[in-house]
C-alpha cells in the first residue's frame, strides 16, 4: 500500500470509511463488509512527512501492526526456507536436486539478502535451474550470495563449543553471542542496544524471545 498513489488512497479511504463503492461507469453503490490487510516494506510515517502518503488513511490502516523483521535479521529462518522454496519449486517442475548441502546452506545463511525472501526464493530457483545433482552445492547459487565478507575467526574455546551443533543451532548460537555482547555493553538497555546493532527495538525484542534472551538466565 506504500506504493499507491495518493489519487487512489483517496479512493481506498473512501471505502473504508463508508464500506461502499462504486464501479467505473455504474451508477449503483455496492456495500462491502470485508477486512483489509496491508503490506508495505516503506515508514509509512515518514511518507506521511514528505507528502506521499495520506495521514488519514495511516490512521485508519493501522489498527494493528505485525512487523516482519527482515530476513538479514532472522537467518536462523533461512535453512527452513531455503528447503520450503526447493520442495515448493519441485512440485511444479522436476530439477536433479532434491535436497540442499550443508556448505550451501552456509553460504546462504552468510548472506545479508538485502531483497530478502524473494532474493532467497530465486537464489533457490536459480541453482536448481543450473544444478544437474542431487544436491545444490555452492558453486550452484548466485555469484552475489557467494560474495561473502568473511566473519572474523572465533576463540578456539568458541569453535569446540559449537563443533558438534547443527547449522540452524550454530546460526542462533552466533545471533544470541552478538545479541548478549551488545545488551551487556548498553547495560541491558534495549532501545540503545538495538541502536548499536542497528535494528529497531522491537526488532530486538523479537530476537530475545525467539532466541530464548533474558538478563536473569544469561550467566556473567
Amino acid at each position: 500500500i506504500g506504493d499507491m498513489p495518493l489519487s487512489t488512497q483517496a479512493k481506498m479511504l473512501r471505502v473504508l470509511q463508508e464500506r461502499s463503492f462504486q464501479r467505473v461507469g455504474g451508477e449503483e453503490r455496492i456495500n462491502v463488509n470485508v477486512r483489509v490487510i496491508c503490506a508495505t516494506n516503506h515508514n509509512l510515517e515518514e511518507a506521511v512527512k514528505k507528502g506521499l502518503f495520506r495521514m488519514d488513511l495511516l490512521y485508519r490502516i493501522n489498527l494493528m501492526v505485525i512487523e516482519v523483521p527482515p530476513l538479514r535479521n532472522r537467518k536462523a529462518d533461512i535453512p527452513e526456507l531455503a528447503r520450503h522454496f526447493l520442495t515448493s519449486a519441485n512440485r511444479s517442475h522436476k530439477y536433479f536436486a532434491e535436497s540442499i548441502s550443508d556448505a550451501a546452506l552456509t553460504a546462504l545463511c552468510a548472506h545479508d539478502w538485502p531483497g530478502n525472501v524473494r532474493e532467497l526464493q530465486n537464489a533457490i530457483e536459480r541453482a536448481l535451474t543450473v544444478c544437474n545433482e542431487e544436491e545444490i552445492q555452492p558453486s550452484h547459487l548466485p555469484p552475489a550470495v557467494l560474495r561473502v565478507a568473511e566473519l572474523p575467526s572465533q576463540p578456539a574455546a568458541h569453535s569446540e563449543s559449537i563443533g558438534n551443533m547443527g547449522l540452524i543451532e550454530e546460526v542462533e548460537e552466533f545471533e544470541r553471542a552478538i545479541i548478549v555482547a551488545a545488551l551487556e555493553k548498553c547495560d541491558w538497555n534495549k532501545t540503545h542496544a538495538a541502536m548499536s546493532l542497528g535494528v529497531t527495538r522491537r526488532i530486538l525484542s523479537y530476537k530475545m524471545q525467539n532466541l530464548g534472551i533474558d538478563k536473569a538466565s544469561t550467566p556473567r
